[in-house]
């Protein structure tokens, strides 16, 4: 079964971009805007890792990581953010985050992050 992914990012052409690196990938994508009820969204498929978007959200973004944590504790998030607010990339990892990305995004690696998160989440290594 392939990597089921959710991208949570409020810069549509960023997330449309994303979205289309990451099908190529051969992942399984979703996409979404922080106003899509993500709370519904996460309760009710099952997500392997989340792409959440911080750098157009700032703090709204890090308050959709308890929610998301809440309703599907195994679901990896990775935080995308720019170098600008590095405070909130650290403070997403002291909540809980697997990772944190810098935009500009280095595709590959950002896709094996994604296999070892799926990896944790599955209690692989």
């Amino acid at each position: 079964m392939g990597t089921r992914l959710l991208i949570i990012e409020a810069e549509n052409r960023f997330r449309k971009n994303l979205y289309q690196h990451l099908l190529a990938k051969g992942f399984i994508v979703d996409k979404v805007t922080p106003d899509d009820g993500i709370e519904a969204i996460v309760a009710a498929e099952d997500i392997d890792v989340i792409l959440l978007g911080i750098d157009g959200l700032g703090r709204k973004g890090l308050d959709l990581i308890r929610p998301i944590q809440r309703l599907s504790p195994k679901t990896e998030i990775i935080t995308v953010n720019n170098a600008d607010q590095m405070d909130l990339a650290i403070e997403g990892m002291k909540m809980g985050a697997f990772d944190d990305f810098m935009v500009p995004l280095d595709i590959d690696l950002l896709a094996s992050r994604i296999q070892e998160a799926k990896k944790r989440r599955n209690g692989i290594g």
